[in-house]
């Protein structure tokens, strides 16, 4: 495992979604959500539609999502986006906790992979 893998898997560990708890009474609009998160609206969009990973609350409209989930996938992310590997991993686990990169170069590979330049190095 690289340095920088082993960088992200440590600060990745000191992530918990109890620290974000005081904010789940909030809902924000995706949009709101995007930009205090500095987030793309898309990538909450996929968070929430695809991987499940942030409640929703269609007693709203438009619909709000859980501030508190989203403030933790944003952590995850942002740790993930500082040491570059964005794309090729999921970012929560199935136990909903942050997705340790165990092959960094097979993370890196299906990310090349999905935008058409795939050349997997195995070290």
């Amino acid at each position: 495992m690289t340095v920088t893998a082993q960088a992200l898997n440590l600060e990745l560990q000191e992530i918990e979604r109890e620290q974000f708890d005081y904010l789940n009474n909030s809902w924000l609009i995706i949009s709101t959500a995007a930009t205090k998160y500095k987030i793309p609206e898309p990538t909450i969009r996929e968070w929430r539609i695809r991987n499940g990973y942030i409640r929703i609350n269609r007693d709203y409209f438009p619909a709000k999502v859980n501030e508190g989930d989203v403030a933790y996938c944003a952590a995850v992310y942002t740790i993930r986006k500082k040491h570059g590997f964005i794309k090729g991993a999921p970012l929560l686990d199935k136990d909903g906790k942050p997705y340790l990169l165990v092959q960094p170069k097979l993370s890196e590979y299906r990310s090349k992979k999905r935008m058409g330049k795939s050349t997997l190095i195995v070290e």
